[in-house]
Parts: C-alpha cells; structure tokens; sequence
C-alpha cells in the first residue's frame, strides 16, 4: 500500500448500495476487492482530471453497500468468477470498466452533492428509479414465481398455469417428464422409478433366504443345498429404467425370459456417494441388474437384520443422510388470494422414492417413534393433489424468500383397514366396508382387497391434507408385497423410515440444528450427487452453458439479435458460401428440348395445357431458381416410341424410373407449358 495513494472515498458516498442485494446462495464467497479498487482510483483520477504520470492509486474501500462476489463457474467449478453486487435493482457488474459509469462523480472524490452518474451519462435524481428488471435467479433465468407473487399483490387473486419460456430446463423438460409421470401411473407401484433410492446388490447365485440358525439372510444353494454367504448389500440410485422389455411380477423372483439384453430390460443402479464430501467416484461404480436384485431402501433393517454395522457396505449410510430430503417435481400451476398462494406439483420425491398424484401412500400413525413400541399401520392415502404453499407472501424482489412460512402439503382420500378409524355418521354403529368394486375404483393398484376390509377414514366428498412428514412410502401391490416379503403388512419400512430419518438429520451438513428437512430444488441437489449416469448434472455440467442457450431460445422465438447467433454456437457450413446467383438453365422451357431427348422420355411438347387444367403461377421461395424433381415411370413401355405418333419398333422392355431435374424460370414461370407425359 505504500506506493499507492488512497483516495478516500467520503461517508455515503452514493446511497443506492445495499447488502440485501448481494446473492443468498452458499457457492458465493466474498473475495480481494484490491484490482476493482485500483481501476475505479485511477479511472476515477483520470476521468476529474486529477491523474499524475507515474503515480498509482487505490480507493480505501468499495462504495457502502457494494461489494466484490465469487462463484464457481457453473461448467468448470476450478474457475472463479467474479461480480459486484449492491445495487438495489438485484443487478451485477462484471469489470471495473462497467461499474466505473455507475461510480463516476464528475467533480471528483471529495463532492458529495454531485448526482450520480448513469452508466449513460445522465445525472440520476434517485438511483432507484432505474428502469425495473425481471427478477431472475442466479444463472439469469427469469423468476416466474417472483412475478407471479407480484402479479398477485397487483391483482388481490391469481389463477394461471405456470410457464417458464425463458428457461431452457424447463423447455426441454417440460415435455418429457410429464409423459413420463403418465407412464409411471400405469406401471406397478413396487416397479422402482428414475431417481430413486434403493437397496441392492451386484448379483445373487443362489435364492435369498432366512437363516433361522444365524438369524440373518442369506444366499441359499440350491444345488449344495446349504446356506453360502451373506448378499453384499448396498445403497444405490437408480439411474435408467427398462427401456423395452415391460417388468412383470413374476420378475420380483428370477428374471423372465427378456428379448433384450440385461442394459435395456433392467435398471442402472450407481454406488451412493458420500453427500457431505466432495469425493463421489464411487457413483461411478454401477451395474445393469434386473427387479430381483433390488428391495426398498427403508427396508434395510429386514435384509441387514443381525448384520454388525461394521460390515455394512459404506454407501448405505451415506444413502441415510439424504432421507430427510424432499424435492417438487414439475410445478404446473399458480393460484392463490393475497397474502397467501400455493403452487400444484405433478409429483415429489420424498426420502428414496418418488410418488405423484394418483400414488396410494402408507400414513405414519400418530406418535409413531423409535423410543416406543411400534404401532401398526392402517392408513392410505390415494393423491389428488401435492401443493407447494406459501403462508404471507413477499414482495420484495430483494428477498431470498418468497413467502414469511412456506409448507407442503398432500391432499388425497384416505382409506383405513382399521374399523375403529372408520368414519361413521352420528348415531351409526358400525361402518360397513367398501364392497369389492368400491375398492377398484379406490386404488389403481390392482387385488387390494388382498390387505383386508377397507373403510372410509372421512367423510365422502372431503379430502384430507398431510405434511410429508406423515407420509411412509408407496403402497405396494400384496401380490408384489407376498413375493418379496412373504407378508401383506403396511408397516414393513416404518422402523427403517423412521431411523434413516433420525440418523439424516443428525449427519447431513445441510441440515441446521433447528431444521428436520432439506428442501432442495432438484433431485440431484436432494441427494448431493453430481453424476448421473455417466453424465456431470447440475452445476457441474459442462453442457450447461447458459448465455448459449439463451440465445438458442432468443433464435427459437424470433427474438434473437446478431450476438445472439454467434452466442448460440450454431454449427456452420465449412467452406466457401454457396452463391446465391444461379444462371439460366438451359432447359427453361420443355419445348427447347431435342427431339431425341422427348421421344426417349415419351413427352409430347406439341400439346400445350388445356384450358380446363389450372395453372399453378405461384413460387416459392425454395422452388425460385431452383431445381424441380420430376419421376417419370416407364415400366413395361417401349423404347423410343412417342405419343405424337412416332411409334417405336423396337421390342426391348425397360422397368425404371428416371428423375428429371427441370430448371424453372423465375422470373416468367407462367410461361413455362406443363408437360404431358404418355
């Protein structure tokens, strides 16, 4: 600091700055501010006329409120990029050169009475009355759900579908992961889905069996007809489904006959990783297995029963870290009266699995806990609805939060085994149970009146709404339940439920001492991955270049500039450009063709177009100039002979057609007669 001269900056020296404006997310870390000073010093200098050669300077710090941000960069997390943030509008500057317009006071450091300068040149009365920006998040998208709070402030009442043009996520996905939500509601619900957590292991010679004498499962040889070893069990995501051949029941024993090889009629399944470290190879430990290899993750107290902890595969307990992660999937719809709104969701994942609406979900009973004797369980919910609510809404674009309380909350009709929870109207004695069809139109699972009497758990016509703190896991089909566990009971996973959730919030970072619940915005942040199938996601990305795909989008909508197109990274025709002057074909007209040339192709040129046949007079761009294809079949005709008389003598059969390129005039194509062929 010695051979530099500070140039201190005065008390306010411009009052627009504010912290509140800085980013919220953790990835942002505040860094040396020492270069942005020494150019805003020394252009501030040159700019007051107050410069001397030689001599160097340096402000004694940024402007109040303002302050010099880092992130890593989404597709290469080694680089570091760097922006001031202050600026109440939520906007950032990414070079000294572009903050040093907004810095700028014409009469030089030691004024304060001078307006602020635009990055235009124009004196700002009040800096915060630059024109509005959208809000948008971190990468530059629009904030659709910002808006919407603000629309709803404006209006008192909103009722819209929810539309992310501007996001390419959204573009791409939209799409896709409804069709896929619908696939998944007419599969079976024990079938694991993409993205979930499981249970598995690498292979299995042998059946799985319960060793009475140990206590433990393990693989049985049929062949030695003795017990072998214990499965090496561990926890993995599920990364690819079967792509053709469907999975059927019998599937849960020994695979079926497949015509497609294990990679396309079975799932991936990746290693778990650690999701407190920055060290996941193991994800890239996988394997291609079929239904028979896999249980449910909340059931590892059954098939680790009696197992020391010591022998477990490491990746299971780092699957237990994440159970108490939640993430929406494909928000769809906002509606809401002021303060209050909520936000629709197509579905959810939750702990492992996923469920969508139309999902029959096991109900935690109340009081369900590990330090008491577990109760049974008898309530299921069937999905009508998942909503995203948020309780007081904000509408400060500067606000890390939407709402002052946010929850989400599953709505659906509940049906119980138990008569006792059975809702029954006053003076009634008893609840009759559904009958057998009632129950078919209950579940979209099939033979669940296998579980035993159902009864209404509520009125008809009301639904019932949960937390997803009440919400155990799918109901699985009893066929499906009989197979894997030999029984039909709803409460096989609640002790596993309600462990792995304990054990989560005590050993996820992400989780504060106060909080029993990670909300993450997708499922790959939910369980802190950063490879799926093979592929870097989320930030990590390599192909996750935004300022590229918005202009992709900008392109796609009509509304692209000319940096747009070289954003974009179109790919490009190598070479020369191809002229866009085209002579004259020298076959403008059919009548300029030789006879010989209209004999062999059987054309009369001597008939000119009939007076009721229409003329087609316009052009097309593509067709201006251009060449025309014109096939011609000849089969079982003979050679040389003409339709003007000139028949041929010869006896030689030809079969082929030839395609006539004819060049059209484009600047008289009306005159052009239409050729009539034999």
């Amino acid at each position: 600091m010695d051979s530099f001269e500070v140039v201190p900056l005065p008390p306010g020296h411009f009052g627009d700055g504010s912290k509140s404006a800085w980013p919220k997310e953790q990835y942002w870390k505040q860094t040396d501010d020492r270069l942005y000073r020494q150019k805003l010093a020394t252009m501030w200098m040159q700019k007051s006329g107050k410069l001397v050669r030689g001599e160097q300077y340096i402000l004694d710090r940024l402007p109040d409120g303002y302050a010099l941000l880092k992130r890593p960069r989404f597709s290469a997390p080694d680089i570091w990029d760097k922006f001031v943030y202050g600026h109440p509008s939520g906007a950032c500057f990414n070079s000294p050169n572009q903050f040093f317009p907004h810095f700028y006071w014409p009469p030089g450091p030691k004024s304060v009475t001078v307006p602020m300068q635009s990055s235009r040149g124009r004196p700002l009365k009040n800096p915060k009355a630059l024109p509005p920006r959208r809000p948008t998040d971190t990468e530059g998208t629009p904030d659709v759900f910002r808006e919407a709070i603000t629309k709803l402030k404006r209006l008192g009442e909103v009722d819209e579908p929810i539309h992310e043009h501007q996001s390419m996520d959204w573009r791409a996905g939209n799409k896709p992961i409804r069709e896929n939500i619908v696939r998944l509601g007419l599969q079976g619900s024990y079938v694991p889905r993409v993205g979930e957590v499981v249970l598995w292991m690498p292979q299995l010679d042998g059946e799985l069996r319960y060793d009475d004498s140990t206590g433990v499962y393990r693989v049985f040889s049929v062949k030695a007809n003795r017990f072998m070893n214990i499965p090496k069990w561990r926890a993995g995501t599920i990364g690819q489904a079967p792509d053709k051949d469907p999975v059927v029941l019998a599937d849960l024993i020994q695979p079926t006959s497949k015509e497609w090889a294990v990679n396309y009629s079975g799932f991936r399944v990746e290693t778990f990783p650690d999701p407190n470290s920055d060290e996941k190879s193991s994800s890239l430990q996988y394997a291609y297995i079929h239904i028979h290899l896999i249980r449910p993750f909340y059931s590892w107290p059954i098939w680790l029963m009696n197992v020391p902890e010591k022998d477990w595969h490491s990746s299971i307990k780092y699957a237990m870290t994440v159970m108490s992660s939640f993430s929406l999937v494909d928000k769809y719809h906002f509606s809401g009266e002021w303060p209050d709104a909520s936000v629709d969701c197509r579905g959810m994942f939750l702990g492992p699995e996923m469920i969508i609406a139309g999902d029959a979900v096991r109900l935690k009973p109340a009081g369900a806990s590990l330090d008491t004797d577990l109760p049974s369980v008898t309530d299921v919910m069937v999905i009508d609805r998942i909503q995203f609510k948020l309780i007081s809404c904000i509408d400060d674009a500067q606000s890390p939060l939407l709402a002052e309380k946010h929850q989400v909350r599953v709505r659906g009709k509940v049906y119980t085994l138990s008569p006792v929870r059975a809702y029954h109207e006053l003076g009634e004695y008893g609840p009759p149970p559904l009958s057998r069809h009632e129950v078919i139109n209950a579940f979209q699972q099939t033979s669940m009146t296998e579980y035993g009497p159902w009864y209404r758990a509520h009125k008809i016509g009301t639904l019932v709404e949960v937390s997803q703190d009440m919400i155990i896991g799918r109901c699985y089909e009893p066929s499906a339940m009989e197979l894997v566990f030999g029984k039909t009971a709803l409460n096989f996973d609640l002790a596993g439920m309600l462990a792995s959730r304990d054990w989560a919030r005590r050993a996820d970072n992400r989780l504060h001492d106060d909080q029993h619940w990670f909300w993450a915005d997708y499922r790959t942040q939910a369980l802190g991955i950063d490879t799926l199938n093979g592929e870097d996601v989320g930030r990590y990305s390599d192909a996750r270049n935004c300022k590229m795909w918005k202009a992709v989008l900008n392109i796609l909508d009509g509304t692209a500039s000319k940096g747009d197109y070289d954003a974009a990274k179109l790919p490009r025709r190598a070479g020369r450009p191809l002229s866009t002057t085209k002579d004259k074909s020298q076959f403008a007209e059919i009548g300029k063709m030789s006879t010989l040339v209209t004999r062999a192709l059987h054309i009369d040129t001597s008939a000119n177009v009939s007076s009721n046949e229409d003329v087609d007079n316009t052009t097309s761009s593509e067709d201006e100039g251009g060449d025309m294809a014109m096939a011609i079949d000849y089969r079982n005709k003979p050679l040389g002979g003409g339709s003007n008389g000139d028949n041929g003598n010869s006896d030689t059969q030809v079969n082929f057609s030839v395609s006539l390129p004819i060049r059209v005039d484009s600047v008289s194509p009306q005159k052009i007669k239409r050729p009539r062929l034999s």
